[in-house]
């Protein structure tokens, strides 16, 4: 080391001692194992929110899983973290059978009506903003698991505006599509885990009021 630079490190080197090592690893020591113990804390705390959290959806769509992991992975969002398993795919099959029900339960009730005055029909049913507003009305949102802080402005931006549109604002107010999204992979989940029952999925759509007889 040059010389000139020894009045300057002497006082670090000095406090860098095999005693002040000693000394502050000892106090560190007591710390390290309250950390670790407050992270497992949180992980367990965040375990049982989860959990909670599929108890409440549950008792919402008055549907009870055979496998929850299908629930869990129908409330996360692609941004969760990425190694997550998002609702996408949940959310495809979701969307087929949603329109297979609906198309079936038109053909019934509307027996007189042609393709041409069905198909506008049943879009009405399925629109984004119209199961926004189912989603929203049983509170999904709050069970979405996502990383996208604008997410949430922008749902609640869309909750903010309902009450001037009580029914349906015919697209003067923007519904996020996640919460359309969130609907869709919640019925593609209960299908997938009732073993593509149409008798279970129809009665979960009835509940959330997606299905009015």
């Amino acid at each position: 080391m040059g010389s000139w630079l020894r009045p300057f490190l002497a006082p670090a080197l000095n406090w860098v001692s095999s005693q002040n090592l000693q000394k502050y690893g000892a106090v560190l020591s007591r710390f390290v194992p309250g950390i670790l113990e407050n992270e497992e804390a949180t992980k367990r705390s965040l375990q049982d929110d989860i959990l909670q959290n599929v108890e409440e959806v549950q008792e919402i769509i008055g549907y009870h899983f055979k496998d929850r992991n299908l629930l869990r992975q129908a409330f996360t969002h692609a941004s969760y973290h990425k190694d997550c398993i998002s609702y996408e795919r949940l959310e495809y099959v979701g969307d087929s059978v949603l329109n297979l029900m609906i198309t079936k339960q038109q053909f019934s009730k509307y027996p007189n009506l042609p393709p041409g005055l069905l198909s506008p029909l049943r879009a009405a049913n399925v629109d984004t903003e119209k199961l926004a507003r189912v989603a929203v009305k049983h509170s999904f949102h709050k069970y979405l698991r996502h990383g996208r802080p604008i997410l949430t402005r922008r749902i609640q931006s869309f909750i903010n505006d309902l009450p001037e549109y009580p029914l349906h604002s015919h697209g003067l107010i923007n519904a996020p599509k996640v919460l359309d999204d969130v609907v869709e992979s919640t019925i593609g989940a209960v299908f997938i885990d009732s073993n593509s029952s149409i008798d279970t999925t129809w009665e979960v759509l009835i509940t959330v009021h997606l299905i009015v007889l």
